[in-house]
């Protein structure tokens, strides 16, 4: 959080007010104050934001919306805070406390009503002695406190400060020369307020603010600011805000010696450079050149040489001078240029579109994306060929399920051939040759057919694990037909399904290593 500085003078005519607390000094030309007097006010606050304080102006408000605010301000500073208090008005002192007339009130002001009618400013001081050292109230003293019931007795606003807080008293324009001597770095309160009443602060000839936090500071960031632009205009800039700054001589002398001798302009690169073109911009540049047709070797956001080719063809085509480096300009042409293009692509692919996909039919949805691969409705044409696939695949199935059932009508050798020639890896593929095999060697077949049958009954020793085994199966996505214990031949299609998947041997019965499988799943 800023430093801030606080002043206040409640509803005194003329006055303006801040949209947070509380620098409070007449306006230029008002009857409280002169011109000179309102020039000083305004050099006091230029130092004290130049010096990075909050100096913020706010509406007329009366005794209870100031406090208000000045509760929730007061919460919301940090420890390291520094706070300056301007206090300007009518005061009025009763029972030892000291208030901040407002003058708008219309009944008589009585020791009642005070509460009502005036802003107590006690509370403020002691507000401020929780940053010790760091604050001070200036306390104007063009106008004197006075008693409530004795108007004539001057009498004194405040006894003495909480520890730490500087109280000053003094003339308006004493108190604003102070309050920017005060910003310098290295500046104490003493010396800043010198020959004026200090009372109150234990650090009154430490400086106030710490070194590279005050004005000194801000006149090095401007010099440095004006150094690196290195122009005419960063260096008249610098006078306007520093007039009497310390680098004030060397900004003239810099003037002086541009004047007899202008620099160079600045260079291609230098120019871009300036754009600050971060990543996003950069990829964007790179999107339009591309879509121009100038290919950038990548759109990632980085200017290398496929870029700046790219860059430099383009300058070319539209007789911009030829440096491979964008101008600001340069970049909004290319940006509209862009747009416009990709309209037209748009328009373009819309129209074919509804020349070939959206008319429906495979050859045609497969011209669009081969023109079109990352079009405007290439992910409703590839949609669409997914539903042919789907469509046939489902045809295919449907048709090796009737050239199975015929090979099992036929139950012949060739008729298994015929089969596995049509379907190689077909569902039914591994059942046709264990057929074809039992078939092409009959001996060999019953014998292993009995083998596996008996090594079957010795694994599915009762009725319910052959349950428990057809049941596992239509859990594995493998059809048994009917979970009845009576092993059909769709029960034996699944138990070889099975075993291909698993990596056993298919023969269509359950052995140890099958049942191991199915109950481990």
């Amino acid at each position: 959080m800023k430093p801030i500085i606080l002043a206040l003078a409640l509803m005194l005519p003329g006055l303006v007010w801040a949209n947070e607390a509380i620098f409070l000094a007449p306006a230029a030309g008002s009857a409280s104050a002169g011109r000179q007097s309102a020039e000083v006010t305004t050099a006091a606050q230029t130092a004290l934001r130049r010096a990075g304080f909050e100096v913020q102006l706010f509406s007329r408000r009366g005794p209870g919306e100031l406090a208000e605010y000045l509760q929730a301000r007061f919460e919301g500073m940090d420890d390291g805070d520094h706070v300056i208090v301007y206090v300007e008005g009518d005061i009025l002192v009763y029972g030892g406390r000291a208030y901040l007339l407002d003058p708008r009130g219309q009944t008589p002001l009585t020791r009642f009503n005070i509460g009502q009618r005036a802003f107590d400013l006690n509370p403020i001081l002691h507000a401020m002695g929780e940053h010790p050292d760091r604050s001070v109230m200036l306390l104007s003293d063009d106008r004197k406190p006075r008693a409530l019931l004795n108007l004539e007795r001057e009498v004194p606003a405040f006894g003495a400060a909480p520890k730490g807080v500087g109280l000053v008293t003094g003339p308006r324009d004493a108190l604003m020369r102070g309050a920017a001597r005060l910003m310098r770095e290295g500046t104490s309160t003493a010396a800043a307020f010198r020959g004026l009443k200090l009372q109150g602060t234990a650090q009154r000839d430490a400086p106030f603010l710490a070194p590279g936090t005050g004005l000194d500071r801000a006149d090095r960031v401007a010099w440095q600011q004006a150094e690196r632009a290195g122009t005419i205009q960063a260096y008249l800039a610098y006078l306007t805000e520093f007039s009497d700054g310390q680098f004030a001589d060397a900004a003239l002398a810099r003037i002086a010696e541009l004047r007899e001798k202008p620099p160079a302009p600045p260079t291609a690169e230098e120019i871009e450079a300036a754009l600050g073109l971060d990543r996003a911009a950069r990829r964007q540049v790179q999107q339009n050149l591309s879509d121009l047709g100038f290919n950038p070797r990548g759109i990632d956001g980085v200017f290398g040489p496929g870029t700046r080719k790219a860059i430099l063809a383009w300058q070319l085509s539209r007789e911009f001078e030829p440096t491979s480096f964008l101008s600001g300009n340069q970049v909004v042409a290319l940006e509209a240029q862009g747009d416009s293009r990709r309209r037209e692509i748009a328009r373009e692919d819309d129209a074919y579109w509804e020349r070939t996909g959206a008319l429906g039919g495979e050859d045609r949805l497969r011209a669009y994306l081969d023109r079109y691969p990352s079009g405007r409705h290439s992910e409703k044409a590839r949609a669409q060929l997914a539903a042919f696939e789907e469509d046939r695949r489902k045809e295919g199935e449907a048709r090796e399920r009737i050239a199975w059932v015929e090979a099992l009508r036929i139950d012949r050798a060739d008729a298994y051939r015929d089969f596995l020639r049509r379907f190689p890896s077909g569902v039914y593929s591994a059942e046709a040759e264990a057929r074809l095999a039992a078939l092409s060697n009959p001996g060999a077949g019953s014998s292993d057919v009995a083998k596996a049958e008996a090594a079957e009954a010795q694994v599915l020793d009762n009725p319910i694990l052959r349950l428990l085994a057809e049941r596992r199966l239509a859990e594995f996505g493998f059809n048994p037909g009917s979970v009845d214990g009576r092993f059909t031949e769709g029960t034996r299609r699944a138990i070889r399904a099975f075993q291909k998947a698993a990596g056993i041997p298919s023969t269509g019965y359950i052995d140890r290593r099958t049942a191991a499988a199915l109950i481990s799943g």
